[in-house]
């Protein structure tokens, strides 16, 4: 939005950015002397953010303030005059709403090499973002938290469990082990919160509490085998996550699943492995593969 210093009407407009050339500067006025950018943003996925304009408190105008919603503009060509917002003075626009895209959605992937977002088709695709979408990141301390889609996010993929495009159904199937209670938990749950970069540790706050499983597929079954002592490890045992216990708040200890240590825990059964993801480990975290899983188009193994 800008004041035309000509004709001392207020305009607002959008536009694309195809190209630029360094240290070269492109006017987005109509060019006249005394004009000036009176609110400016750039969004990279056309997001049209609504606005409220007020007047100057010594003009004419009945209404003083009023909002302008830019998502009603079409989007034209830089040297465009733009539509009229009003031809009173404007003391300040201020924002109003976050901005609604315009374009459709943003594809997603994730370089779990360097542990970096991109559009560029690199890594593992996300899925297809829209404005108020999420990532939820499981680390693998026991926490989790969710981000937002900007290409700049960085996250330390040697403390990840999974990361995932959040959707409402999201449940992460866990097993966790209380050295209080020298026991091992399944809990189930959906993500409650909606805070941006909170971290919120979802086992056992005690010393040397350990998150020992987690997994962000629906319907997981484990295979888990005990410490037996004297450097044995018994007979694996099988348990499906989904059908051991239902899902529960974030903050639920869960359903004792058994007493003792457990050496090593890995996924052999899931359901719908075409949109979720999962990731086994031992309890030292060295990561396995499962074998004869199909690669999932929205989720894979890392």
């Amino acid at each position: 939005m800008y004041l035309d210093g000509k004709s001392g009407t207020s305009y607002a407009k959008r536009f694309n950015v195809t190209s630029i050339t360094r240290d070269k500067e492109y006017p987005i006025t109509q060019g006249n002397p005394k004009s000036k950018v009176l609110y400016f943003s750039v969004n990279p996925n056309g997001e049209a953010e609504a606005c409220n304009v007020v007047l100057s408190p010594t003009c004419s105008a009945r209404n003083k303030v009023f909002e302008f919603d830019f998502f009603n503009l079409d989007i034209k060509g830089r040297s465009s005059n733009g539509n009229i917002v009003t031809k009173y003075p404007v003391k300040k626009v201020e924002q109003k709403t976050k901005g609604r895209t315009t374009l459709g959605g943003v594809e997603i992937w994730l370089d779990d090499t360097v542990g970096r977002l991109n559009i560029d088709k690199r890594g593992r695709y996300l899925g297809t973002f829209q404005n108020e979408d999420k990532i939820l990141v499981v680390l693998k301390n026991g926490e989790y938290y969710l981000t937002n889609f900007e290409l700049s996010n960085r996250y330390v993929m040697n403390d990840v469990v999974a990361i995932d495009k959040l959707y409402p159904t999201t449940t992460i199937s866990a097993v966790h082990y209380s050295d209080a209670k020298k026991c091992n938990y399944v809990k189930r749950f959906n993500i409650e919160t909606n805070t941006i970069d909170t971290k919120y540790n979802f086992i056992s706050d005690e010393n040397n509490a350990k998150l020992v499983f987690a997994t962000l597929f629906s319907n997981p079954t484990i295979e888990y085998k005990m410490d037996v002592g004297k450097g044995k490890i018994g007979d694996a045992e099988t348990v499906n996550l989904a059908e051991f216990i239902e899902v529960k708040g974030w903050k639920a200890i869960g359903n004792k699943l058994c007493g003792g240590t457990i050496k090593e825990v890995k996924m052999i059964e899931t359901a719908h492995d075409d949109d979720e993801q999962a990731i086994n480990f031992d309890i030292d975290f060295e990561i396995t593969n499962l074998k004869d899983k199909p690669e999932p188009e929205q989720g894979e193994l890392f």
